[in-house]
């Protein structure tokens, strides 16, 4: 196996753990909103749109910290195996 093989593995391994993170935060935010919404009862009539506005602003939230810690974590992996790869001499577009 060479060090190209080794960091195309790398980055596909990013990749895809970034996708699975992305996958479930929008579960999960959707899980939110829901549990202050539709598995309530909740209508415009009848609800608190404050508390349902309020479930959806943090669902939103979190979910935008989700996927930022997500390509955070991608990228410092593509990096650490780029370096890897340059140290092992080969120089070449990546």
């Amino acid at each position: 196996m060479t060090a190209r093989t080794t960091y195309t593995g790398a980055v596909q391994t990013a990749a895809t753990a970034q996708l699975v993170t992305v996958n479930a935060a929008e579960t999960t935010r959707q899980e939110t909103i829901n549990q202050s919404g539709c598995n309530v009862g909740y209508n415009l009539q009848t609800g608190n749109y404050g508390a349902f506005s309020a479930a959806v602003k943090a669902a939103n939230l979190a979910k935008l910290a989700a996927l930022n810690a997500a390509e955070v974590a991608k990228q410092a992996a593509v990096m650490v195996a780029r370096d890897t790869l340059k140290s092992t001499g080969d120089v070449g577009a990546v």
